[in-house]
């Protein structure tokens, strides 16, 4: 097998890297700061690892927004997201990014195990250490209305954009569409996207012209407002299933 650990704290990181030593002697590990730097290691990195974990808040480029692109380029992709706070909201914003499975980041070696083989099966995994804040309705709900949210993103069709976008968007114009809405500058947005930093300026031009837009502000606005953005999961979910 095949993991790639994203986390942010070097004394957390350590941890795991030992946890993963002893129990998978033989398997691939590999550790990044950042979900900017994942994207970068995945671009040249095939097969894609078995499982992705990943922390809800890198810098640069954060967990959710990392899985969120993920879950468009890579729909089959084994996600499982970790964070320090054990609430509802960061439970919710988890699983509306796209991962599989979520844990507690206090003591995770003691339920990654456990973890990894149910996600492996296909099932979703919530760590049981959330009991105490979320009750099993909550987090039915949560991944309800996950499954809801995805399943309309990938049926969606060019006739449910706007009338003078004729054209349905290409995977390229896709990403730049979630990259764009990110903290990230033009100069980084090239770098995930393996282009030159004018060709993301020109892709942007472009994709304003093709859907009817006046600049890169409106861009970001139809990013928001038809679910091309990590934003959009949260702000708009509601919205979007109710159509």
């Amino acid at each position: 097998m095949h993991f790639a650990i994203i986390d942010h704290q070097i004394h957390s990181m350590q941890k795991t890297k030992e946890w993963f030593s002893f129990h998978y002697p033989k398997t691939y590990c590999f550790f990044a700061n950042n979900g900017h730097e994942l994207l970068l290691y995945l671009n040249k990195t095939k097969p894609l690892p078995t499982i992705i974990f990943i922390e809800m808040n890198t810098p640069v480029l954060d967990g959710c927004t990392a899985s969120f692109y993920l879950r468009h380029k890579h729909p089959l992709q084994k996600i499982i997201g970790f964070s320090p706070h054990a609430n509802y909201e960061m439970v919710r914003q988890a699983f509306m990014s796209g991962v599989n499975g979520f844990i507690f980041k206090k003591e995770v070696k003691t339920v990654l195990k456990e973890a990894i083989e149910t996600v492996l099966k296909g099932d979703y995994y919530i760590d049981s250490r959330f009991s105490e804040t979320l009750n099993p309705f909550l987090l039915n709900k949560i991944i309800v209305h996950r499954n809801l949210f995805w399943g309309k993103l990938y049926s969606r069709t060019s006739d449910e954009l706007p009338e003078n976008t004729s054209l349905a968007l290409t995977d390229r114009e896709r990403q730049l569409l979630i990259l764009i809405t990110s903290s990230l500058g033009y100069k980084e947005i090239a770098e995930i996207m393996c282009i030159q930093n004018k060709s993301v300026e020109n892709l942007a031009q472009r994709l304003c012209k093709k859907i009817g837009v006046k600049n890169v502000k409106e861009l970001l606005l139809f990013s928001l407002k038809y679910g091309f953005s990590m934003q959009s999961n949260l702000m708009f979910s509601d919205v979007i299933l109710s159509k």
